[in-house]
């Protein structure tokens, strides 16, 4: 889902219209928060060519002295709006998600440029947080800034930065962090006086939607479009972290790493399985590790974010040559592709056939001593040997720890990993909590429209992978013996 918030100062123009048109299209955008507009009504011919064809839901507040309008569209493809409410500085919309169920409360606003009315400003707000008994997302232009450091000139109202940093305080929102340019407005003088005006600020049951925004070049208006993401386009797309073999590079990962592990592994309680202290220690070191690359690594973040952008186009390309010329929604190209491997990659109806007993009798047989090296105890070396022989820089599986990460912290994960194995031997590793990957499809050939088309790549994780490196490792001595050369 892609929000945007825009000061567009004024939709009368054509031109206008069109730029925002074309963003809308350009930026996939599902909710569209335009303020400023500027009019006091919208007839449907502006509003259908601001929707471009798109199914929009539009509200609006009209202009009217210092308040000068505000536009809310919802593509009604997959958003419903369950309610909503038009106030004087703001629109408060209750939304829900046709896909995920999500139900949540949008308020859409347009901070008076006069100082004067901002305390009255503040205090609707106020209200409507007060009210809110769902997740809560507020985006649009205060005309207030939280810090000295938001202007880039000494003229600030101290009193306002204070009165505006209590109302997030008091009802704990959080600003989501923005991309691109620091500024969002400015006077475009000689020398131009710019400002953060333009944020999103969401409330603590937004943190598991925490969305990845970007503040575009500007386009026409002289304030930046914002654009809040929460990664996910049409179908929620999980978000995952990736163990980056440049953290190495950094002096003191290793020893947090270590510290972190060993943090986790003195949390957990006596006599719990092997398999559960294992996904503890992981999941414990993976939700640090996403405040530590957040904090030190921003300027990866914004590569990898170059990279999602081509990815992005590579998928808008992709979706104008449809999968299948009689399938058209998101929901019935997901139950296609997903019924077709599953009927490709799993169990099949049973088979009534079976092998006549002398069917061994002129094939070699495993002597009782092959048999017994097959199901010998695990040995921690025989384990790390195995991982030790991976490719280091193998794609890692879902949960984001490739080889590289285990063979850097063999020292302080080894016998953890280790316990794993000793579990399966005994038969009481749920196997199925490891055994799962992404599968992503790649064109075989140019403008595939079906889905045999494309080419299935699996993705399963390393501790997964590490178990059947060293059962192969085991029967390979074996294979030449079992197996007819023909």
């Amino acid at each position: 889902m892609r929000v945007l918030s825009w000061n567009v100062r004024g939709l009368g123009n054509a031109a206008t219209r069109g730029q925002v048109r074309t963003y809308i299209h350009k930026e996939r955008i599902d909710i569209v928060g335009l303020q400023e507009i500027v009019k006091q009504d919208l007839s449907n011919h502006e509003l259908n060519e601001l929707a471009g064809g798109l199914n929009f839901i539009w509200l609006w507040l009209s202009a009217r002295g210092r308040s000068r309008g505000i536009l809310l569209g919802l593509k009604s493809d997959f958003l419903e709006l369950e309610s909503h409410e038009v106030k004087e500085f703001c629109i408060c919309a209750t939304i829900r998600n046709r896909i995920s169920n999500f139900r949540w409360i949008l308020i859409i606003f347009y901070g008076p440029a006069h100082h004067d009315l901002s305390p009255r400003f503040l205090e609707e707000l106020d209200n409507c947080c007060y009210a809110a008994t769902l997740p809560l997302l507020l985006g649009g232009d205060f005309n207030l800034i939280r810090a000295c450091e938001e202007k880039s000139s000494d003229n600030y109202n101290l009193p306002l930065i204070r009165e505006f940093s209590n109302f997030i305080g008091k009802h704990q929102l959080r600003e989501v962090a923005r991309g691109g340019s620091k500024f969002i407005w400015t006077n475009k003088q000689l020398s131009p006086t710019m400002v953060i005006h333009d944020r999103f600020l969401m409330s603590d049951e937004w943190e598991n939607k925490f969305p990845l925004v970007q503040s575009p070049t500007r386009v026409g208006s002289d304030h930046s479009p914002i654009v809040l993401d929460t990664g996910e386009q049409g179908a929620p797309r999980p978000k995952y972290l990736f163990f980056d073999s440049k953290w190495l590079l950094t002096s003191d990962f290793e020893p947090m790493v270590r510290d972190k592990w060993n943090q986790g592994s003195s949390r957990r309680p006596l006599g719990v399985e092997a398999l559960n202290t294992w996904h503890g220690s992981l999941c414990f070191l993976r939700q640090h590790l996403k405040g530590w690359h957040i904090q030190h690594l921003g300027e990866q973040a914004k590569e990898k974010e170059i990279l999602y952008d081509q990815l992005r186009e590579l998928d808008n390309l992709a979706e104008s040559n449809s999968l299948s010329p009689m399938l058209v929604r998101q929901g019935e190209i997901e139950q296609h592709i997903t019924a077709f491997y599953k009927n490709l990659f799993g169990a099949g109806p049973p088979k009534n056939l079976k092998l006549s007993p002398s069917f061994w009798s002129d094939r070699h047989i495993l002597s009782r001593e092959e048999g017994a090296s097959l199901i010998r105890d695990f040995q921690e070396e025989e384990v790390k040997s195995a991982m030790f022989s991976m490719k280091s820089n193998s794609a890692p599986g879902p949960n984001g720890f490739g080889v590289h990460f285990f063979k850097s912290f063999w020292h302080v994960i080894g016998k953890d990993y280790f316990a794993l194995f000793q579990d399966l031997h005994k038969g009481v590793l749920d196997i199925r909590r490891l055994n799962y990957g992404v599968i992503t499809l790649v064109l075989k050939v140019q403008e595939a429209n079906i889905i045999k088309q494309y080419r299935p790549i699996c993705l399963l994780n390393v501790n997964y992978k590490g178990i059947t490196k060293v059962l192969t490792n085991r029967f390979s001595t074996l294979v030449q013996t079992v197996i007819g050369g023909n």
